[in-house]
């Protein structure tokens, strides 16, 4: 549960998405999108979970340091897990529907200007470490919640 709560956490100040833009000259723009930016940003889902990590971070060291943990944190930690997987995936999505207007201009004004070229419109949008880390440590972060006792 520890490991699953220390990495979901680290994964926020890493790259979660990372868009493949051309340019007019041809090279690759690429902006990226860190976890902790989109929580810093806006109120929006990441923060609720930004906040479902830090949840199972507090439980996860607690139970650490104290080797006693009510068996009802394991509820909590289970549903954090699920709401932060859940807002992660909502935001990932919405990540991609921001940024359709604005790919599809540049795409749109490049192809315009290079009539030959050939572009793949499958590669634009890509998960990074940070996206796929945050639900793996949420999932890890379950299973040790899982393996909580019922009675200490």
């Amino acid at each position: 549960m520890l490991t699953g709560g220390i990495l979901t956490t680290f994964c926020f100040f890493i790259p979660w998405m990372k868009l493949n833009l051309p340019s007019e000259t041809g090279m690759l723009l690429v902006p990226k999108k860190m976890g902790i930016r989109t929580v810093t940003g806006d109120a929006n889902v990441a923060t609720f979970a930004f906040i479902a990590a830090l949840v199972i971070l507090g439980i996860s060291i607690h139970y650490m340091l104290t080797q006693k943990i009510p068996w009802k944190f394991r509820t909590a930690t289970q549903i954090s897990c699920i709401i932060g997987v859940l807002c992660i995936l909502f935001t990932l999505m919405q990540f991609v529907q921001w940024y359709r207007p604005y790919t599809s201009i540049v795409i749109g004004t490049y192809l315009a200007k290079n009539p030959q070229a050939e572009f793949d419109l499958y590669k634009i949008h890509r998960i990074q470490l940070g996206g796929y880390g945050a639900v793996i440590g949420f999932i890890l972060a379950y299973i040790g919640a899982c393996n909580i006792p019922n009675r200490t």
